[in-house]
């Protein structure tokens, strides 16, 4: 990764891509960000995240199964979320919308869970769908961490 200072502003190149299924290419990892652009907060403390239903879709060959975020703080928490999605082993994120530049771990897929309205509120909870490739057919353990709020993941 090359790191090129202009001004005010930071640019990150990432010479990483990803093959889709289909043939095609899709860049993985940081393009362009701006110093000073907004950031998401780590709300992981004030959440509780889980999957489930994880099943073997036989099509694909995949794993699919559902994520939930739910709002554990007394305050709402502004959108977007976003789950990042740490697996052990061979597991990779399929249906990620990106991978961290900012949020630690580095590099690391996550979900974008979207919000019925602007904010989570207390007690709330949003799902959205994840996709696994698991080689391997080992059992899917993930660390996840909850992020909030515009900017760079």
């Amino acid at each position: 990764m090359k790191c090129r200072r202009q001004s005010t502003v930071f640019m990150i190149f990432s010479s990483l891509a990803l093959l889709n299924g289909q043939g095609s290419v899709r860049p993985a990892g940081c393009v362009a960000i701006a110093a000073g652009s907004s950031r998401p907060t780590d709300v992981t403390s004030r959440t509780t995240s889980w999957i489930s239903g994880l099943r073997l879709d036989r099509r694909t060959g995949h794993f699919v199964g559902e994520v939930a975020v739910r709002n554990d703080s007394a305050s709402p928490l502004e959108g977007p979320v976003s789950l990042v999605v740490v697996p052990e082993g061979n597991v990779q994120v399929v249906n990620a919308a990106g991978s961290t530049c900012f949020i630690h771990p580095l590099g690391n897929a996550f979900v974008d869970v979207p919000l019925y309205r602007r904010n989570l509120s207390h007690g709330e909870v949003i799902k959205s769908r994840i996709e696994f490739a698991n080689p391997d057919r080992t059992p899917i353990r993930a660390l996840t961490r909850v992020v909030v709020g515009m900017g760079t993941r």
